[in-house]
């Protein structure tokens, strides 16, 4: 359709997440609500997973309801990939106004922001505790061995610039790397328990986010165990749990 149908919203719910690009499109199907929210439902890909439904009312009473699928590409390196079904009865019982928003936010390589050279000393900070009521408490330091530290230095290297995500809560830190070489240069990476961005603070305390999707927490527990730090490794542990 070349305009809104007045029967459908004009935006819908996103993610809170910067750099999102949104393509979107409206249709005018020939097919019932019910039959086009089942045929929807049973003809997703094996790529594709639906994470939600539900059912909505605009400030003119309209109703509308909206189906969001999960799309997992290995071509492209993205944050978030989803498309979002949104229909609405047509003018007759046979017909159905859907609009179809693409969402994507991409991950950009981070060229030679903020990187660490191999020999940099590694130390580390765990929250045992991290949450506003604990005041992120049970602080851990560690100290990276050294055969643990090029493996480590190598996946935080590779981690792509994540996107601008809303803020975790208060005092919500997980753990902070602070890599340090040649006596005064500092990068130190900070993660939280709301998820995959971390901030990273270096040169004068310039920010940038990064994504990290898992696989560095993944590493730092296994330096844990490594080094027999087994409660805190153990902890650390249950925030990689359903990673890929």
């Amino acid at each position: 359709m070349k305009s809104k149908p007045a029967l459908l919203p004009g935006t819908i719910s996103r993610e809170a997440v910067g750099n999102l690009q949104d393509l979107h499109a409206f249709y005018l199907v020939d097919m019932p609500e019910k039959n086009l929210e089942a045929f929807i439902k049973t003809h997703i890909s094996k790529q594709e997973a639906i994470t939600s439904t539900g059912s909505f009312y605009d400030g003119a009473r309209n109703t509308y309801r909206d189906i969001v699928v999960n799309v997992k590409t290995h071509l492209l390196r993205v944050y978030l990939a989803e498309l979002i079904y949104t229909f609405a009865s047509g003018k007759n019982p046979d017909t159905t106004y859907l609009r179809l928003d693409s969402n994507t936010v991409y991950l950009n390589a981070r060229n030679n922001i903020a990187l660490v050279p191999q020999n940099a000393n590694i130390n580390a900070i765990l929250y045992t505790k991290p949450s506003l009521v604990h005041r992120a408490a049970g602080k851990i330091s560690i100290k990276i061995n050294p055969n643990n530290v090029n493996q480590l230095i190598r996946i935080y290297n590779s981690e792509p610039l994540g996107p601008v995500t809303p803020l975790c809560m208060e005092n919500s830190l997980l753990y902070t790397l602070e890599f340090r070489w040649n006596h005064n240069k500092t990068v130190t990476a900070q993660a939280d328990v709301c998820g995959a961005a971390m901030d990273v603070s270096y040169g004068a305390k310039k920010h940038i986010s990064i994504y990290e999707s898992c696989s560095l927490t993944k590493n730092i527990a296994g330096i844990l165990d490594k080094q027999h730090l087994l409660k805190a490794a153990k902890f650390l542990s249950k925030f990689v749990q359903g990673c890929q």
